[in-house]
């Protein structure tokens, strides 16, 4: 059996309050429900090629995030034993097909030959239990044609014909490798035209995002409610709007106020709205902590002053109402916080300085120099040359507000020699200098690399190769290679960069074969801005 735990992607749902700025209609979570997919015709026999031509039904949305968006089918017949044999369609972002996802995809040409870089993915899981399968089967052959796109409306139209896929194997970075002498499939030309129906929907799926009138109450979102749409709306009492997929009375909970008849006002966009669950109300003041799964506090008659902080410093302390930092409290160094995230000013006011810091406010981003050891990362650390506080003279402040020594080797004018053998060493206090911009590909494909670094110069001649393994416990190692040249060949676009290794939480194992003599600068690095760096090993040779 082989697992597929890692295999299985879950989209998140938004926290409770987040509903206020909702009515875009995205998934909560990946058991969507919704209209008939298209089916090829019969199957089950061997095809002309050998491959055993099998069938897609009950094609439905399955899960969207960030990374994303994807539907899932059954096969039939059945290749394997007593399982389920599962149709994956799956659309990753990615940098190879900007813009809208429409046109047509040659599945068998790079990116999409194989599962670890395909952008269009159709892969089928042999007696798939859910975590385990028995064997993968991943597009050889086939053109798809999509005539809407799928990753910004949900919504599947498409064509796929010549499908073939091979049986493959898939490492721990999900490449495909194709078994020798393995089986294959063939699916006969497949047509699907899927209406996305968002999960828990009640209405007649025909109903959803109709473009026509919001209909309101039936379970979940209308994407035709978006805010200011201009639609009618169905559901709901002749005065009230729908939020969220729910009718909400309105009031004002700035000046000129305006109360509510039941519940509690508080803000919402683009109208304030009357909340009437009495279980999201807090029974606190201003400063003082709300119970789990509160959202309003700082109740006076029938308005909440205050919201339980889930947007500023995330404590969630009851929080002020705010227009603009002018209604905060200049002297707490409170800033107003948005709570709709751009589209309105409405907010709490909160401390512009995180709950772990432990010194004064006054010394937090206030641009004249760096606090260290302040329990949290003083924003003016980022710049070298602002003076220090909380340090011992000649350290600097590196994340997470630790004071440490610079790193000796810190650019390649400073490198040191490349020490042959196995040895260990330290990234901490070491500056962002390389990596930071990449515009070459050819070296780390664009990775940008955003934690401290250190360098190491080798001298190699002409032929001979350099064979270094990076490990490191406390952060994510990257290694790469300059040259050859003088330490100005060193660059934070990668321009210059002869060979790199940037897997994944895992050391690194470069081995490069010069092609001129001259110094090489070997860079520690890696590719996370929250990484301080850290203790490592190397182990170097050079033959």
């Amino acid at each position: 059996m082989i697992e597929l735990a890692w295999f299985r992607w879950v989209a998140v749902g938004l926290l409770p309050l987040a509903a206020l700025a909702c009515g875009d209609g995205e998934p909560s979570d990946g058991n969507g429900e919704g209209g008939q997919g298209g089916e090829a015709g019969a199957g089950g026999a061997g095809g002309g090629d050998g491959c055993v031509v099998v069938t897609v039904k009950d094609l439905r949305f399955d899960l969207q995030d960030d990374v994303v968006t994807g539907y899932l089918g059954a096969v039939d017949p059945s290749i394997g034993g007593d399982l389920p044999d599962q149709f994956f369609f799956q659309f990753y972002n990615s940098s190879d097909f900007m813009g809208p996802r429409t046109g047509t995809f040659d599945l068998s040409a790079p990116p999409d030959d194989n599962f670890g870089t395909c952008a269009n993915c159709i892969l089928i899981t042999e007696d798939f239990d859910g975590q385990t399968s028995q064997r993968f089967f991943f597009q050889s052959e086939g053109t798809l044609t999509l005539d809407r796109d799928p990753i910004a409306e949900l919504d599947l139209a498409a064509t796929v014909t010549g499908l073939r896929l091979v049986e493959v194997t898939l490492d721990e970075t999900l490449a495909s490798t194709p078994v020798p002498g393995g089986a294959c499939l063939s699916v006969p030309e497949l047509r699907i035209d899927y209406k996305f129906v968002p999960p828990g929907w009640t209405c007649a799926a025909e109903r959803y995002e109709d473009g026509a009138v919001c209909d309101c109450m039936c379970g979940a979102p209308d994407a035709d409610c978006a805010p200011d749409g201009g639609l009618p709306i169905e559901g709901c009492e002749a005065e009230q709007v729908c939020v969220g997929g729910m009718c909400f009375d309105t009031c004002s909970a700035f000046d000129p106020r305006e109360g509510c008849a039941e519940g509690v006002c508080s803000v919402g966009y683009p109208d304030d709205l009357c909340y009437e669950d009495p279980s999201a109300v807090a029974s606190v003041g201003i400063g003082e902590a709300c119970p789990p799964n509160t959202a309003f506090c700082a109740v006076d008659g029938s308005f909440a002053n205050g919201l339980c902080d889930r947007y500023g410093r995330f404590d969630e302390v009851c929080r002020g109402l705010c227009l603009s930092d002018a209604d905060c409290d200049a002297a707490q160094y409170e800033r107003c916080y948005e709570v709709f995230f751009g589209l309105s000013t409405k907010g709490v006011c909160a401390p512009i300085f995180p709950p772990e810091w432990t010194c004064s406010g006054a010394g937090y981003g206030d641009g004249a120099g760096c606090a260290c050891e302040c329990g949290a990362v003083d924003p003016d650390c980022v710049d070298r040359s602002l003076p220090v506080t909380g340090c011992a003279a000649g350290e600097v402040c590196v994340q997470p507000a630790l004071c440490a020594m610079p790193a000796p080797n810190d650019t390649c004018a400073t490198a040191l020699p490349l020490p042959l053998g196995t040895s260990s060493s330290t990234s901490l206090g070491g500056v962002d200098d390389y990596g930071t911009d990449p515009v070459d590909g050819d070296c780390l494909g664009f990775a940008v690399q955003g934690g401290p670094d250190v360098v190491y110069q080798v001298d190699l001649a002409a032929g001979q190769t350099l064979d270094v393994m990076a490990e490191a416990e406390t952060f994510d190692v990257n290694v790469y290679l300059f040259g050859p040249g003088d330490a100005s060949v060193c660059n934070a676009t990668l321009a210059g960069c002869v060979a790199g290794e940037a897997n994944v939480n895992v050391g690194e194992h470069l081995v490069f074969t010069a092609q001129a003599g001259g110094t090489y600068f070997l860079v520690i690095d890696s590719a996370y801005s929250f990484d301080t760096g850290g203790e490592f090993t190397l182990t170097a040779a050079v033959d």
